[in-house]
């Protein structure tokens, strides 16, 4: 990737799993596409059908509370974790069973080359599409055999979950830009989501894009190798 001179972000998440005070196993993602697209240096278009959604920086819980260093009560922590079990569980339904966990004004941080979006509304109008493009939409929630979650657990008003892969489904219709395979593709994600009593009000999504689109038959880093 070729220097900018100029102020850049890169957004990333980690899971670390902690054996006698060492990490002993992590995951760890990084929004490569933000950067590039931030940077002018995405290879695929972007626009409507692509990625519609807002491409930037994203701020942090709005509730700036997203640190925690105190104990927290661990009924509130299975609260969450509860809800955001049942959410997953109603994704990909034809009545969008999912819609009712979050709350009306809900913010959706997706990868670069998905987009973040704002409201309920909006994000099902990713989501769904989202959803179709690939025969057998499932996840590890879903207990499919195929992907499994690492991680999920609720601490306080907060959950997350990781799966490598996380999801999995026959693509059967244009994505990122790419013709249908009809093969089998795999994601790698992550989620972070804030809660209010019973709505999901925040969402933040990793999701390696190079991996899914190497899998469609696409290299987004072409440049890189050599250098």
């Amino acid at each position: 990737m070729k220097a900018t001179d100029t102020l850049s972000y890169l957004r990333y998440g980690e899971f670390h799993l902690i054996e006698n005070g060492k990490a002993v196993e992590s995951y760890i993602y990084l929004d490569i596409p933000e950067l590039m697209i931030a940077c002018n240096q995405w290879p695929l278009a972007m626009g409507p059908g692509l990625s519609r959604g807002y491409t930037g920086l994203i701020q942090g819980p709005a509730t700036r509370d997203g640190v925690i260093t105190n104990v927290t009560d661990p009924a509130e922590g299975q609260r969450s974790y509860q809800i955001v079990t049942d959410m997953l569980a109603a994704l990909a339904t034809e009545d969008e069973a999912w819609r009712p966990y979050w709350h009306n004004n809900m913010m959706w941080y997706g990868p670069g080359a998905f987009g973040s979006f704002i409201g309920v509304d909006e994000f099902a109008s990713f989501q769904v599409p989202f959803e179709s493009q690939f025969d057998g939409w499932s996840g590890g929630s879903k207990g499919n055999g195929m992907t499994k979650h690492f991680t999920r657990f609720g601490e306080g008003n907060y959950t997350c979950s990781g799966g490598w892969p996380s999801l999995t489904g026959i693509n059967v219709k244009s994505f990122l830009g790419q013709n249908p395979t009809r093969e089998r593709v795999f994601m790698r994600v992550s989620d972070w989501w804030r809660r209010e009593d019973e709505l999901l009000c925040e969402n933040w999504v990793f999701v390696d894009v190079p991996h899914v689109l190497l899998q469609l038959g696409f290299d987004p880093l072409p440049h890189w190798k050599n250098e």
